[in-house]
């Protein structure tokens, strides 16, 4: 304790009784599927359609893939406004390609693939060589789109200096020495890379443990993976780890089999869109169907960041771009079947494109969350109330410990409130109970801090009804 002797003032710094509660990013998704290169099994978050480039397809003519809709979808959450996004690139019993040139180097790709089949390195000497200064320049390519030459190198330094390079080492991932007592000039080509079996519903399935290597993830999909299993076990991680799947139904699917397809799967929240969209395709040069989840995925994120997280991600506003024309052109009839299902609709609005035009979310049970909206502000407060509570662990649980909590719990909700995410007065759009109603002695020697919060969500006006009076004048 500070001695207050001398007359004066004296500053003290005196820590808060309550913590301020940040709400949670709720914008985020992430994206499994195959690519043409880049890591393999490590969820990586990117910013742009040019870091995908330089992650997955580095050097490579194109990152598109015939028999992937991973990149068409990473292309499209970026296009409909995206921000942050992880990637997860899959491959089953893949193998890097390989070379051991004349001297006895080994070189190894980065990774996975058939693109590493294109890969050379090729060493010759350096402009000031000489018997006794042995400097080599040493260039590796990829192909003929590509290359960096790494320029007076020795014997001594070869390894380092290839795997040091940023380039290089996006290329080759292991340069192995061993008995190698000079260099020479060579080229070594690479080969045997491989893109390893076609993945199965299992494989993807599995996959999705990698999302829990984040922790900023909301949105989650699989593009084009349409079968029963890839959809029910996408729901079932979601729901267990509080997270929003966005799924896709099967290209061929008529609006009948669109209905039924919706009635056979519940989730707490989640979207499943319909139909697929018809976008230019650069690898063919022709239009193509692609899956909606990446693409809707982009709309939400973008509808979260300028409109907040309690705005239904539907309506005029609502556009995707990149869509030039749908698989199935849906009817006013066609929108009354499958909307009250649940299905999210994508269709064309006059004046307004293709737009997004559903709002109700994959939760066939609890009326209360019914809207996409609903289950995206359930998540995001409690993940935000989780995050924002951190510090009460370890504090002695007492009714200050109370008092701070429900302080910091009721801020953060009136917050809320005030964006116009919940609907009436303080004391109609929230409450915040911790106190001796629900921490009994017993609880409290279990070590338990329990807190119970209610709130009362905005909903989308999902009908407006108009009524029309007319003054109806007598003709004479």
């Amino acid at each position: 304790m500070a001695d207050y002797n001398a007359p004066g003032v004296y500053i003290k710094d005196v820590v808060s009784g309550s913590q301020s509660i940040t709400q949670a990013s709720s914008s985020v998704g992430i994206l499994l599927g195959v690519t043409r290169s880049g890591k393999v099994g490590v969820a990586q978050k990117i910013g742009s359609w040019n870091e995908f480039i330089e992650l997955y397809a580095n050097g490579l003519d194109t990152p598109y893939m015939a028999n992937s809709y991973l990149p068409y979808a990473v292309y499209g959450f970026f296009q409909n406004g995206g921000k942050e996004l992880y990637v997860v690139s899959l491959k089953k019993n893949g193998v890097c390609a390989t070379a051991t040139a004349t001297s006895g180097i080994v070189y190894v790709a980065a990774n996975e693939g058939t693109w590493g089949n294109s890969l050379s390195v090729a060493v010759t000497k350096n402009e000031d060589w000489s018997a006794s200064n042995p400097e080599f320049d040493v260039t590796i390519s990829l192909g003929t789109s590509d290359s960096v030459t790494i320029k007076s190198v020795k014997l001594d330094t070869f390894a380092s200096a290839i795997l040091s390079n940023p380039k290089a080492s996006a290329w080759i991932k292991t340069v192995t020495m061993t008995g190698v007592e000079a260099l020479a000039v060579e080229t070594a080509n690479l080969a045997d890379g491989s893109d390893g079996s076609t993945l199965s519903d299992a494989d993807y399935i599995s996959a999705l443990d990698i999302i829990g290597t984040v922790d900023d993830v909301t949105f989650v999909g699989v593009p084009g993976q349409t079968s029963n299993a890839v959809n029910s076990g996408i729901i079932a991680y979601c729901d267990a780890n509080g997270l929003f799947p966005i799924l896709d139904m099967p290209l061929a699917t008529t609006v009948d089999g669109a209905k039924t397809y919706r009635k056979s799967i519940s989730a707490f929240t989640g979207a499943i869109c319909y139909p697929w969209g018809n976008i230019y395709d650069p690898l063919s040069n022709t239009n193509i169907s692609v899956p909606t989840c990446g693409h809707v995925m982009g709309v939400y994120a973008r509808t979260i960041m300028s409109r907040g997280i309690y705005k239904a991600p539907a309506g005029i506003e609502a556009q995707v771009r990149g869509f030039l024309t749908m698989v199935t052109v849906l009817s006013e009839s066609d929108l009354s079947t499958l909307n009250p299902v649940g299905v999210i609709c994508i269709l064309v609005k006059p004046n307004a494109g293709i737009v997004v035009w559903g709002a109700r979310s994959l939760n066939s049970t609890d009326s209360t969350m019914r809207y996409v909206s609903d289950g995206l502000l359930n998540l995001n407060i409690k993940k935000s109330l989780y995050n924002g509570t951190q510090y009460a662990v370890f504090e002695p649980n007492s009714e200050d410990l109370w008092k701070r909590v429900e302080t910091s719990c009721k801020s953060f909700l009136e917050t809320l409130r005030s964006e116009g995410a919940l609907k009436g007065t303080p004391s109609e759009a929230y409450y915040v109970t911790v106190d001796g109603s629900n921490n009994t002695p017993t609880t409290i020697a279990q070590g338990q801090l329990n807190i119970e919060i209610g709130y009362s969500p905005v909903k989308p006006a999902e009908f407006v009804i108009i009524k029309l009076a007319h003054s109806i004048e007598s003709a004479e």
